[in-house]
């Protein structure tokens, strides 16, 4: 029997119980079927259409659990993994410490600060196992973790004084691709540290990169407004598209690896089919620059995105509505990210906090 929690979130919920949250999420009928409570939505608290609320959107994370202060230096959040199994938190901030935080059921508890680097904390990425840590800075350096968050060793990977603005691992972890503001994206072997091959495509800024989860393509995107797909094996392009009118900030697969999301600086978010090369949808709803999203990891169609506005709204291909979480933050919001269940979200911004979000109604 699936029992109502309170204000619970269990960020150790085993998988079996997972599995049964999930079936009961996509198969169940609420009205009828007694194994599953049904709770009344009060839909005054967000901004929700009858359209958009589904079986799958029982799944949005939209209601606060706790606020965490950056009150070891009181500088803003760039950055944040969660890791550990949803044990943890790891954030990057503009001082170039990385913070952690444990997850605990009722709390989430300050525990370290690490100085991994000497100027802002721009990118981070756990390999798949987490038994690596990469994390980029403002000044083109890559530092190299281990498992225990011990620093292995740094690398120069772009020029000084222009910023590694985002990292991505390959199928297989062995390799990763990064971006920079130096006009730049470069593959290196993550074993020796050996730069492989480098994109100079581009006429401006490289704001984001990702590895496809299943075909051996990446994408790169920026300033100039073009997002390029690339073959990593031979450093050719693939194809070059022409979404946005302004900076794409962020770019992303989903998990079936066939739809790319883009977000962009002209306020609008992007779907583009990697298959036919063809844009399938596009969001507005943000009043200002889009800076980050999030695919959910366990619904294909579901994202949420974030930016300059301090919203976080919520998406689903296929719908034309949204759901908006307004003044989520006090400033502009910088990343998002959740943990691999998909009932946790968490979101870091430029007000010097990070903010810990869970479903509405979450049950254990």
């Amino acid at each position: 029997m699936l029992k109502k929690s309170e204000s619970t979130f269990d960020p150790n919920i085993d998988y079996a119980k997972f599995l049964e949250i999930r079936f009961y999420d996509f198969y169940s009928d609420y009205s009828n079927n007694p194994l599953v409570p049904v709770y009344p939505i009060d839909k005054s608290e967000i901004n929700i259409t009858d359209s958009l609320y589904t079986n799958e959107n029982l799944n949005v994370c939209n209601k606060l659990l706790t606020t965490c202060q950056n009150l070891t230096d009181r500088k803003p959040i760039n950055c944040c993994k969660i890791f550990n199994y949803s044990k943890k938190l790891l954030c990057g901030t503009t001082s170039g410490n990385l913070i952690i935080y444990e997850i605990y059921p009722h709390t989430i508890n300050y525990v370290n600060k690490i100085q991994g680097h000497q100027s802002s904390v721009r990118a981070m990425k756990f390999t798949k196992n987490e038994n690596f840590l990469l994390t980029g800075d403002s000044t083109g350096n890559i530092v190299y973790f281990d498992s225990f968050l011990n620093q292995k060793s740094k690398l120069k990977a772009h020029n000084d004084k222009e910023a590694v603005t985002d990292i991505s691992f390959s199928l297989s972890d062995a390799k990763y691709i990064t971006s920079s503001d130096d006009k730049t994206s470069k593959i290196f072997d993550l074993n020796t540290g050996l730069e492989e091959i480098i994109f100079t495509e581009h006429g401006s800024d490289v704001k984001s990169c990702d590895w496809n989860p299943y075909k051996n393509l990446v994408c790169t995107g920026g300033k100039d407004q073009l997002l390029k797909i690339w073959d990593p094996r031979s450093g050719e392009i693939i194809a070059t598209l022409h979404p946005h009118k302004n900076t794409i900030n962020r770019l992303r697969f989903n998990k079936n690896g066939n739809w790319l999301l883009s977000a962009s600086k002209d306020h609008s978010l992007k779907v583009t089919d990697i298959r036919v090369m063809k844009e399938i949808q596009i969001f507005k709803g943000h009043e200002m620059e889009v800076n980050t999203v999030e695919w959910h990891p366990n619904i294909e169609e579901l994202f949420c995105s974030a930016g300059a506005d301090g919203n976080i709204i919520y998406w689903m291909v296929g719908q034309n509505k949204n759901l908006i979480m307004k003044n989520s933050h006090d400033k502009e919001i910088f990343d998002l990210c959740f943990n691999p269940c998909g009932n946790l979200l968490v979101s870091g911004s430029n007000d010097t906090t990070v903010k810990f979000w869970i479903r509405k109604f979450e049950l254990y």
